[in-house]
């Protein structure tokens, strides 16, 4: 059985989804389309970001705690602040929507978004650095798999559809294989 990987291809996914965000937010001053692009990017950032935060919260946290109790503490902190970032974003973006665009709160913007992409991308790497290995010494690679598969349940259609979108492009060839239609990738 090859090595299962919970975090990496998710990561990977969401690393894709941050840094095109901070392109089209970075450049976007004054554009009409391209701010209206950005802020939509923005936007799915977020909602993959509650996916995957969703899915952890449901499958990874409560595994590492069953058998480590106290191990996931600093990774269900770092979740619970970031739906505060979030949360926060989200209205800045609704505001900017809601009273324009100006160079001044698209730069304020991606100087938050900015700073949430980066602390994000850490607490990434703390999971594949940290929760991955922990996870590889309680867990059997088959109990992995079995929880890799219950990703899927907790999804819906449309929310694996939009995570794949994101996923697949930042993917190897080999990777993208175990992960889209035969045929597609």
């Amino acid at each position: 059985m090859s090595r299962v990987e919970l975090f990496g291809p998710a990561h990977k996914a969401l690393r894709y989804a941050g840094t095109r965000v901070l392109v089209e937010l970075g450049k976007c001053v004054g554009q009409l389309g391209e701010v209206a692009r950005a802020l939509a990017a923005t936007r799915e950032l977020f909602e993959l970001q509650a996916i995957h935060q969703r899915v952890e919260d449901t499958i990874v946290i409560p595994a590492i705690e069953a058998r480590r109790p106290g191990a996931s503490v600093r990774l269900a902190d770092a979740h619970a602040d970031h739906g505060e970032v979030i949360a926060s974003l989200r209205t800045r973006l609704m505001e900017i929507e809601e009273r324009g665009a100006s160079p001044e709160a698209m730069h304020a913007l991606y100087l938050e978004v900015s700073r949430f992409i980066a602390d994000n991308f850490l607490h990434m790497y703390e999971e594949e650095t940290l929760a991955g290995p922990l996870l590889e010494e309680i867990y059997s690679q088959a109990e992995l798999a079995t929880m890799l598969a219950r990703i899927p349940t907790v999804l819906s259609q449309a929310e694996r559809d939009a995570f794949l979108a994101s996923m697949l492009p930042a993917l190897s060839h080999a990777e993208r294989s175990h992960f889209a239609p035969a045929g597609s990738s």
